[in-house]
């Protein structure tokens, strides 16, 4: 097995119309370990959900550039039959939206069935059998609720019906984009705790989404930091939540906008203006707008992502 599971490259996504080429993932390059959990987070629109789709090749309407490396293979070079093929059973995806991703008109077992059936046909109905109520120990529901239809199941229900169909065959990386989204703190709670068993248990890597930095930071290994496209911070998820070391002006926003239960005056203080339009571009960090901290060389070269005492930083005050 290649080092690392999952390699991204220089990895770039244009979206593309008739009038016009947006950029939404610029230069991204990052590896995933195995067995390592590594943490997406930003604000809405900072590509986060564009890099999944890039890695999984679900984009129709984008280019893609770079390199995506699954287990040392090349996902770009592979055709459509070749690439059916190792999805799912190499890399797979838990999608944000349950209800959306489960087909309304077939029962949760049916749908699991499927997935088990296509990619492994020489399974015998016990055996596929077998392998659900596995899954439904897994992902800790009744294995008599598999036989209802997705509208019939709870949302925290819903979305572990989704991870379960993500590693039903096995995969050595999983992509979960926002799993916990609309899902109230205790249903939350509940499977975040159950995700990090399931990973223990069968030790797939995973690339976690989110858009909350102090939930990634319980969960993930290492953390990656998206904004306007770019990976502008990757450190280790313990230094993240050190609120002695020093990060990238974004992270130390995102950072002061968690409430500290803990503290008697809690104090919340959000990043002021808005994310960049991706389509109008500045020359500059992307960031400058909005930061505390901006020099004039800020708003004429975009700094490039470096080693840093807590990782890898894309700002001019560190380097």
């Amino acid at each position: 097995m290649a080092s690392n599971v999952l390699e991204l490259d220089d990895l770039t996504v244009t979206y593309v119309s008739r009038t016009r080429r947006v950029p939404a993932v610029r230069n991204v390059t990052l590896a995933v370990k195995p067995h390592e959990i590594v943490g997406l987070v930003g604000e809405s629109g900072s590509g986060k959900s564009t890099l999944a789709f890039a890695i999984m090749r679900l984009l129709t309407n984008a280019e893609v550039g770079g390199q995506i490396r699954v287990v040392g293979q090349n996902m770009l070079a592979m055709d459509p039959e070749d690439l059916r093929r190792f999805r799912w059973k190499t890399i797979s995806m838990a999608f944000q939206s349950a209800m959306n991703a489960l087909n309304p008109v077939m029962t949760v077992q049916r749908q699991i069935a499927d997935t088990l059936k296509y990619h492994q046909p020489h399974l015998s109905d016990e055996q596929v059998r077998q392998r659900i109520r596995e899954l439904a120990d897994m992902v800790r529901i009744d294995p008599a609720r598999f036989q209802s239809y997705p509208h019939e199941l709870s949302g925290g229900m819903r979305q572990r019906v989704v991870i379960a169909i993500a590693i039903a065959l096995r995969p050595n990386v999983v992509i979960m984009d926002e799993p916990t989204t609309a899902l109230d703190v205790v249903v939350q709670r509940s499977l975040l705790e159950n995700i990090t068993a399931i990973q223990a248990q069968t030790g797939f890597s995973i690339v976690f989404i989110s858009h909350d930095l102090s939930l990634v930071t319980e969960l993930a290994d290492r953390i990656a930091i998206m904004y306007a496209g770019r990976i502008v911070e990757l450190t280790a998820a313990s230094a993240a939540a050190d609120p002695g070391a020093r990060h990238h002006p974004y992270t130390q926003g995102l950072l002061a906008a968690i409430p500290r239960l803990s503290d008697e005056t809690v104090v919340i203080r959000g990043i002021p203006g808005n994310p960049p339009d991706m389509a109008r571009l500045a020359p500059g960090c992307p960031f400058a707008p909005r930061c505390p901290q901006r020099m004039d060389r800020c708003l004429n070269e975009e700094p490039a992502l470096r080693p840093a005492e807590t990782g890898q930083i894309a700002c001019h005050l560190f380097h």
